[in-house]
């Protein structure tokens, strides 16, 4: 199997583990990322398995039925770019949570991911909900924004 099929198939194997993610499944991160795997989203820094379980499980107790639906990937050597659309429920509140985001992934020389960073619009799709925050960042928005 050449280096592309086998990056692509390690890709669509990370992007099948985060749509089956649930606390049953979790313990497979081992099986498609490295150990010393560095996970980054706008609300955390984690590396390794240990850590990076400890946030996505956090994430699984907050948001329920939660779906990556892939829009497009890129690849660039080790490193590929995931575009989606997530999709779920807020635990909390029971909101459905909705907002787009890209994902860029590098493999390692085992085809696993050890590096994984998420883009998205904390401030629009998360920050701007919350009560009193949310008014502030609306607010600053106003007053800054060229387009009125």
């Amino acid at each position: 199997m050449n280096d592309m099929i086998r990056a692509q198939k390690a890709v669509e194997n990370y992007i099948a583990f985060f749509n089956s993610l649930d606390r049953l499944s979790i313990n497979r991160l081992t099986a498609v990322a490295a150990p010393n795997i560095c996970f980054i989203d706008p609300f955390n820094k984690a590396s390794g398995y240990d850590s990076v379980m400890a946030v996505l499980t956090h994430f699984i107790d907050n948001v329920q039925t939660p779906h990556f639906d892939v829009k497009s990937i890129a690849f660039s050597g080790n490193t590929c770019f995931v575009s989606w659309d997530f999709s779920g429920v807020l635990t909390a509140s029971g909101k459905a949570w909705r907002f787009t985001g890209v994902s860029e992934l590098t493999l390692d020389g085992s085809y696993r991911i050890m590096h994984h960073q998420d883009y998205w619009d904390a401030a629009t799709h998360f920050y701007e909900k919350i009560p009193v925050i949310g008014y502030i960042l609306r607010l600053i928005k106003r007053k800054i924004s060229i387009l009125k």
